[in-house]
């Protein structure tokens, strides 16, 4: 469901085009947030009752730290100084 904006929502989002908006129905009281819909597409899986299955992620953390330069042998150094292992 799409709904228009209204002039004062465009205005509040012109003067603060960086922060959600907080919309209050007078009738209940209830309060809304206006957010660009690119943001709630990266929230969205935070408001669904589907399980997260941090598994999925390993591959992408990894390709993250290969990246970062955690494969770098240079830092294998710190393989050999780590005080918790047994020399």
């Amino acid at each position: 469901m799409t709904i228009e904006l209204t002039e004062s929502q465009r205005q509040a989002i012109r003067e603060h085009p960086a922060s959600p908006i907080v919309l209050r129905d007078p009738a209940t009281e209830a309060r809304y947030v206006l957010i660009p819909a690119q943001m709630y597409g990266r929230m969205r899986a935070l408001f669904t009752d589907d399980a997260f299955a941090v598994e999925e992620a390993y591959a992408l953390m990894d390709q993250v730290a290969m990246n970062e330069g955690w494969n770098d042998p240079a830092l294998d150094a710190y393989e050999r100084v780590d005080p918790r292992k047994k020399q």
